[in-house]
């Protein structure tokens, strides 16, 4: 079935995707990210160029979990009080989704989402001073920061 964004682009990476044409016109990878939301952004780009997208529950994708984050398997991941690099994945993961939806959304849907997006800076500050992660408040001024800066989360 069409899909609009494929996580991990394992769906995504079709003969359609590969051809050298649709290479040229995608022009790869944006550099400006060094991991996390780079897919969203190239899927979003696909789109736009016309390129359809395709979710396959029969497609058998292998993921090293936790690969780039060097934690084990049995270790909390995503932005939960107990990941070790929970501030990591934040920083990267919220600075880069705003990155990509002010770069593609323009006028009220990009308003929608910053609505959105403010809720889920106050959930997760929430979520991780109760659980005594009280460093979020830092992490959360360096998005912040980033979003200000017009940048994506950098190797920091």
């Amino acid at each position: 079935r069409d899909a609009q964004e494929s996580r991990g682009l394992g769906d995504v990476y079709k003969r359609q995707m590969f051809t050298k044409a649709s290479i040229t016109m995608l022009k790869g990878f944006d550099d400006a990210y060094f991991m996390y939301c780079e897919d969203l952004e190239l899927c979003i780009r696909a789109n736009k160029q016309g390129l359809k997208l395709y979710y396959s529950a029969k497609s058998i994708v292998y993921h090293k979990a936790n690969g780039s984050t060097k934690i084990g398997e049995k270790s909390e991941t995503g932005v939960h009080v107990k990941n070790p690099n929970a501030f990591f994945l934040y920083r990267h993961i919220r600075t880069n989704q705003f990155y990509t939806m002010r770069k593609h959304q323009k006028g009220s849907e990009f308003f929608v989402f910053c609505m959105f997006y403010l809720g889920m800076l106050i959930k997760t500050n929430i979520v991780m001073i109760k659980g005594g992660r009280l460093n979020v408040i830092k992490e959360t001024c360096r998005i912040l920061g980033n979003i200000i800066s017009n940048q994506t989360a950098k190797f920091q």
